[in-house]
């Protein structure tokens, strides 16, 4: 499996979207978010995270995580630009951590992406 490579600019939107997909008897689908239950997620790098019950969940630019605009497609949306973490700029392996009724100590996506974050382009 390939790992998917995401660039952040610090202070700049860049949203990225990322398709969860479940396999169950060889057949692969999407995991939907909202027959689920998805109650927060969390992005795991190095010795920090970030999280959606900290930082926010909805549909629109403005939310860092976003699994209601296309969750019952497997897709959720992140928002990092405005964050301040990850503090520096550098390359992270990231780790996503799903909430859900089923899961409700968090089902681990281990390596879901490697984040390269970059300095602000314009000031």
């Amino acid at each position: 499996m390939a790992i998917i490579k995401v660039v952040q600019f610090i202070n700049h939107d860049n949203p990225f979207s990322l398709l969860l997909e479940k396999e169950v008897d060889d057949v692969t689908t999407p995991v939907n978010f909202i027959s689920t239950g998805v109650s927060r997620m969390v992005i795991v790098y190095g010795s920090g995270q970030i999280d959606s019950d900290i930082e926010g969940e909805g549909s629109g630019i403005n939310n860092v995580f976003d699994w209601t605009t296309n969750g019952t497609n497997g897709i959720v949306t992140f928002n990092l630009g405005t964050l301040t973490v990850p503090v520096s700029t550098g390359t992270y392996t990231c780790d996503l951590v799903v909430y859900d009724p089923t899961y409700d100590d968090g089902q681990v996506w281990e390596k879901a992406f490697k984040l390269y974050v970059k300095p602000q382009k314009v000031t």
